[in-house]
């Protein structure tokens, strides 16, 4: 979804986050840093309850955390959670995001599967430690 121009601003203004990735390319760029195994599992729901319960949470401790905190730090902190339970009543989603590194014996092994070794004809190894041209017939 794209965001609104509401959303844009507090994104940039309240959030500090003057962009926000697609799946699509957070996946793209975990893949270009060498991730394998990357699952993305969708918990926009989730985060929008949270994030109202959050806001609401945060507003019935007005009392408390005035006397602890201040009222210039209460409001910042209800002006922010108010914005963050917006976004994500509106276009923003959540993610649950996994993947790792392969080791390197398995990046060997991924390399290798992507060598077109029949139109270059590459160098082989015939004895460990030994190479030889490869002989193409």
């Amino acid at each position: 979804k794209a965001f609104t121009e509401q959303e844009k601003g507090w994104l940039l203004d309240v959030v500090s986050a003057p962009n926000v990735s697609t799946p699509e390319t957070y996946a793209k760029d975990l893949e270009a840093a060498g991730f394998v195994d990357i699952e993305l599992v969708d918990l926009s729901g989730i985060w929008q309850k949270w994030t109202k319960a959050r806001h609401v949470l945060y507003r019935e401790s007005e009392e408390e955390t005035v006397k602890t905190q201040g009222k210039d730090v209460f409001e910042s902190r209800v002006k922010f959670y108010e914005v963050i339970d917006k976004l994500f009543a509106g276009n923003l989603g959540g993610l649950r995001i996994t993947g790792r590194k392969p080791s390197p014996l398995e990046a060997r092994l991924l390399e290798g599967r992507t060598k077109d070794l029949g139109s270059t004809g590459g160098v082989v190894n015939v004895v460990e430690g030994k190479t030889r041209q490869r002989v193409l017939g």
